[in-house]
């Protein structure tokens, strides 16, 4: 069971979505909510794993209402 707890932590950092890092670790969402419930040290993890994609966010956000945000604009085709 850990290394499914690691391998699901680290889809949790590539997808920062806890149902698609259950869906992709094989387990059900229930499972990795056990494990959540029961293991502090995996909870820490998960938390600081949300956290850190949370401030990517608001960085890139920001960076957008700031700035805007540039894109490929093709005039008649």
């Amino acid at each position: 069971a850990r290394r499914l707890r690691v391998f699901f932590l680290r889809q949790l950092r590539a997808t920062g979505e806890v149902g698609e890092a259950a869906r992709r670790t094989g387990v059900a969402i229930s499972t990795v909510y056990r494990w959540r419930e029961r293991d502090g040290a995996f909870r820490g993890h998960w938390d600081r794993l949300l956290d850190q994609r949370r401030q990517l966010l608001e960085d890139r956000m920001m960076g957008i209402a700031l700035l805007g945000e540039k894109m490929a604009v093709f005039h008649q085709g």
